[in-house]
């Protein structure tokens, strides 16, 4: 599932938090996310390069660097909690050169 949509300049460094706790957490659920990969397509020279880390209990921010100009990059996330359940989504990040 597409959870955003983030639009860049090929030079920008952006970065996007997403907060897994309506995934995760119900009500007296105490699991918590210890893990997050990533894939990015395309795969292409001076693509989009991406860095995700776990960010506290329930939240990963993903760093967005580069990218070619007019490219719309899919960054799939797969996040992993403290009891083993796995989630995936995906980040629609579009690289525009605005003059």
């Amino acid at each position: 599932m597409i959870i955003g949509v983030v639009i860049k300049q090929p030079w920008e460094v952006l970065d996007y938090d997403i907060d897994c706790r309506p995934a995760y957490n119900a009500v007296g659920d105490t699991d918590k996310v210890v893990d997050v990969g990533w894939n990015v397509t395309p795969d292409e020279p001076g693509g989009l390069e991406v860095e995700a880390f776990v960010m506290g209990e329930d939240f990963v921010k993903c760093w967005f660097y580069g990218g070619n100009d007019d490219v719309d990059y899919i960054v799939e996330l797969y996040v992993t909690t403290q009891a083993g359940r796995l989630k995936e989504d995906e980040i629609d990040v579009r690289i525009r050169e605005i003059e």
